[in-house]
């Protein structure tokens, strides 16, 4: 399914439940609301090159969710935007964003990479996660000690402190 430059904004629950998505490439929507993609269990792969913000639970259970790649414009990932997303491997997002509180829970993600996130509420459950975090990054309030991540980031920067202060390895 590939949208050109007509969709901006997707309201909530709009794709839900849509079976036959597997492919999603939206070149200009910059706001995706609460559930709008719930439950679209064969959706594969989603680019949103201009995204702003992911609303609460956008992605639930979709099961097939293999990658998805963000904007640099990207401000918010809302809580459980990703929850029950089986097969979530890679997460690409450049954008100075915040993360919200369980936006992966339930989410077999196992690398994260940004350029831009400035507070997580929260971060991949998945222990021995890779993640990419940019020196921009200065809090995370969520307690993620036993996790084992591995943090390549700037030296001398929060991202490093916050690594070492939880067990992570820091490269």
């Amino acid at each position: 399914l590939e949208f050109f430059n007509q969709i901006g904004v997707l309201e909530e629950m709009c794709m839900q439940n849509n079976f036959s998505l597997i492919d999603v490439e939206m070149k200009s929507l910059t706001y995706l609301g609460t559930r709008s993609f719930d439950n679209c269990q064969n959706l594969k792969t989603v680019t949103l090159p201009s995204i702003q913000y992911i609303g609460q639970a956008a992605f639930k259970n979709c099961t097939s969710l293999i990658s998805l790649e963000l904007s640099d414009c990207i401000n918010e990932i809302d809580s459980q935007a990703f929850y029950g997303c089986d097969n979530l491997k890679y997460l690409l997002a450049n954008g100075e964003m915040h993360i919200y509180s369980d936006a992966f829970a339930g989410s077999s993600i196992n690398r994260l990479d940004t350029n831009g996130v400035g507070l997580a509420d929260s971060l991949p459950v998945v222990e021995n996660s890779i993640i990419a975090m940019p020196s921009t990054f200065y809090k995370c309030t969520e307690n993620t000690k036993g996790r084992n991540y591995t943090i390549y980031c700037t030296i001398k920067t929060f991202a490093e402190q916050w690594a070492k202060e939880n067990g992570h390895t820091f490269i």
